[in-house]
């Protein structure tokens, strides 16, 4: 029997091994915030695009592998929005993740795919339900408050859905590029 220490590694098939290692209690804060930002944005809370993708990958096999749906909404703000300094627009871009965090379910797969685009993932939604929520975000930013924006201006956002049995052919990819093909003004 081989009793671990600092250094040891773990191997668990091909992809999956651990490090042993000790710290002081004062490091873990740090080591939890770099685990942090390799997996979200920090400007935002959402997922990044690598662990977005990562997620959606594991969710399209799950609806194949039980016959059920998955569904995409990519979503962007308008074309306005790019009229706002790059400081105020991403305050913007963060109030709009804490809004579309609010809207989703909790299961739901939220993450910032670009600058201005975010990206949610829907286990078992049909496209009719994607739809719905799309709108539902729109509505939602729409609402949301903002007084640093210019006088009478509104935050307002452009959607597309896709889902895995309306293109079932795709996969995590293939659902994002065509959720982004069917962007349009809601």
């Amino acid at each position: 029997m081989h009793i671990l220490s600092p250094g040891d590694l773990l191997q668990f098939g091909p992809y999956v091994s651990f490090r042993v290692s000790t710290m002081a209690p004062d490091q873990e804060p740090f080591i939890q915030q770099i685990y942090r930002s390799a997996r979200h944005n920090p400007a935002t809370g959402a997922s990044n695009r690598k662990h977005l993708l990562q997620n959606l990958r594991s969710e399209v096999a799950y609806s194949l592998l039980h016959h059920t749906d998955t569904s995409v909404i990519r979503f962007r703000l308008e074309e306005n929005a790019g009229e706002l300094s790059n400081k105020l627009k991403e305050s913007v871009i963060a109030l709009v993740a804490d809004v579309a965090r609010d809207t989703v379910r909790t299961e739901d797969l939220l993450g910032r795919y670009t600058d201005d685009e975010f990206v949610v993932g829907l286990r078992g939604i049909e496209l009719k339900g994607a739809a719905r929520l799309a709108q539902r975000l729109h509505e939602a930013v729409q609402e949301a408050k903002v007084t640093e924006l210019p006088k009478g201006a509104r935050l307002s956002i452009r959607a597309g859905c896709a889902s895995l049995h309306a293109k079932s052919d795709s996969g995590a990819s293939g659902l994002v590029e065509a959720a982004a093909a069917r962007i349009s003004t809601i």
